[in-house]
């Protein structure tokens, strides 16, 4: 072999293709970094739509929460404040606590009445050693008419009526004697509110009369159903005297409202209380009287005006301001004094006259005008008919040889005795309260002795209505309308008669009875 050293063939590379060759490996680097990131991007879109789609598939299968939007009512400011409404309102007139058709429940012999302190059974007066003074508390609530009599009402409270009795000379049997009959009375109560199988008005009226006259109202724990159911019912009622079955049904109605709207303070029965006023002053005699029916003409009755005469004293004390009342009254008291010189005869254009004419006129004038003048001066034109019915009348307090019309005698002749006082109401109060009582039946009611009278009544049931309404407002007469001064010599059965007293001071009575026109 020779000795000859053999080398690999080097090519030499011109600058040309060396410049090619750079570039191309640039170019490949270029591409190389490029696309590691752009692949990274893709891989990362990729799989974030896949998370989308993976969520959107598991938020779908998950329960919808339901958001459950509640609008809040915007409440408006509040609006300035009204002016105060009418004191002690009562149940709605037109939505009776009871249906018609429920049977009328049985009152619990507990009334509050019994818990006087008149337990003892002694018929003597109790004393007065209290100089007269007995405070007259009222828990009635009459209306808040300015015209209103605050004196009309004032004893008709459970205290009331223990403090006017005491004083006013009363047994102690009298309360219990009262609320006995009214238990009686008001289980006597139709369904539908009305007492008397005819002639209802006036029977239903006598009835809340009762009530009325011991303080009672819808409101009363015992007797507000009862009251309710009547004043409902009389309200409703359309007789208007004009071809009525009974001749007093619409005056002693109308008196009964008069009273009601004046203890309850309703003004839902302003309006029933002023229509039934007006038809008794369209219906008033040029004379001032009235005649059957409300007819007009010569004729004036002064028995079927006596409860009319009553119903406008009524109506004057609850504050009615119908037009034309003023006026009524006016010509009532001209024609009471007119008759009053001939011993109130019972019509006009005749010359008969008794014991219950004059209790019907000395009572009615009283009434209007007052017993007294506030100066001890007596009305001129009641004094002989006062001593007529003191000489005559008072002898025939007599139950067991009765007139005709006794418990109609007697009721006027008893409240026109109670408003003269002194000894005229000493003797009469001796008479009727003891007779009263004593005839009373043990189940509170009353029922006409041996008299024709009940004949015209109707059934049993409706006689006994009428009897017991009679003798209940009789001895509801210590508390029902007090006197508007203290009588003749300011006594009764020789002592101080009860005045009002204001905190704690004794005041006089004044004559707040009296009309004022």
């Amino acid at each position: 072999m020779s000795d000859e050293i053999i080398h690999p063939r080097i090519s030499v590379l011109s600058d040309e293709e060396l410049f090619i060759i750079e570039e191309e490996y640039r170019k490949k680097k270029l591409q190389e970094s490029l696309l590691g990131p752009s692949v990274s991007t893709v891989a990362h879109i990729i799989l974030l739509i896949c998370a989308a789609v993976f969520l959107k598939g598991a938020i779908e299968e998950a329960a919808p929460i339901i958001w459950e939007v509640t609008e809040v009512e915007k409440v408006p400011p509040a609006p300035p404040p009204l002016p105060p409404p009418p004191p002690d309102p009562v149940t709605p007139l037109d939505v009776p606590t009871e249906t018609a058709d429920q049977p009328v429940t049985a009152v619990d012999l507990r009334d509050p009445h019994q818990a006087s302190g008149l337990e003892s059974t002694s018929d003597e007066p109790p004393s007065t050693n209290d100089g007269g003074v007995t405070e007259l508390v009222s828990d009635v609530k009459p209306a808040v008419s300015p015209t209103t009599s605050s004196k009309m009402f004032t004893g008709r409270s459970t205290k009331g009526r223990a403090g006017t009795a005491k004083g006013f000379g009363a047994s102690t049997k009298v309360v219990p004697s009262v609320d006995k009959a009214l238990v009686w009375l008001a289980k006597a109560q139709k369904p539908d509110g009305s007492w008397g199988a005819a002639s209802s008005d006036a029977f239903t009226g006598l009835a809340l009369l009762c009530f009325l006259a011991n303080g009672e109202t819808p409101q009363s724990k015992h007797y507000g159903k009862t009251v309710e159911r009547a004043i409902n019912w009389l309200a409703a009622s359309k007789g208007d005297g004009n071809g009525d079955g009974h001749l007093y049904s619409h005056s002693i109605k109308t008196y009964a409202l008069c009273e009601a709207f004046a203890m309850t303070g309703n003004y839902q029965l302003e309006d029933v209380m002023n229509t039934n006023v007006r038809r008794i002053i369209e219906g008033q005699q040029v004379g001032g009287g009235f005649n059957y029916h409300y007819e007009k003409g010569d004729r004036d009755d002064l028995s079927y005006s006596g409860w009319n005469f009553q119903a406008l004293k009524a109506a004057k004390a609850a504050g009615c301001q119908e037009k034309g009342l003023p006026d009524a009254i006016a010509k009532a008291i001209a024609n009471l004094k007119k008759r009053a010189p001939a011993g109130f005869t019972y019509c006009n254009n005749e010359a008969r006259k008794n014991g219950a004419m004059r209790g019907v006129g000395v009572l009615c004038l009283q009434l209007f005008e007052s017993a007294w003048d506030g100066n001890g001066k007596p009305i001129p034109e009641l004094e002989p008919v006062l001593k007529t019915m003191m000489d005559e009348d008072l002898k025939k307090v007599d139950w067991n040889s009765p007139p005709q019309n006794s418990m109609y005698t007697w009721y006027y002749g008893t409240y026109a005795a109670f408003q003269e006082g002194g000894a005229m109401w000493k003797n009469w109060r001796k008479k009727f309260e003891p007779m009263l009582r004593q005839h009373q039946n043990p189940e509170g009611y009353w029922i006409y002795p041996g008299s024709n009278f009940g004949a015209n009544i109707g059934d049993e049931l409706t006689q006994k209505v009428h009897a017991t309404t009679f003798a209940i407002l009789m001895l509801s007469v210590y508390w029902r309308i007090l006197p508007s001064s203290k009588g003749r010599d300011g006594h009764v059965d020789g002592k101080a008669i009860a005045t009002p007293v204001a905190h704690g001071k004794r005041v006089e009575a004044k004559n707040e009875e009296e009309v004022k026109l």
